[in-house]
């Protein structure tokens, strides 16, 4: 699930002191793309509009967890 992968990451990365303003702002972009997602299916719940921001949402947790393992690995 996407949430809890989230919530493990932004903790991870608030322990290890990851979170830089780039973070901050990715994570503010997924949670906004959730709220849309949400807002879709609550409201006309059109399936391709809805998938649109379920994948945006994906890819911006991706890279948010792809930056963190690149400053994990490579200090």
């Amino acid at each position: 699930e996407l949430p809890l992968l989230f919530y493990v990451l932004t903790v991870l990365a608030w322990i290890t002191k990851q979170a830089d303003l780039l973070f901050v702002v990715l994570a503010w972009v997924f949670v906004v793309l959730r709220l849309l997602h949400a807002y879709i299916h609550v409201t006309s719940n059109n399936v391709g509009r809805r998938f649109a921001a379920f994948a945006a949402s994906v890819i911006v947790l991706a890279i948010m967890w792809a930056i963190f393992i690149v400053r994990i690995l490579l200090p």
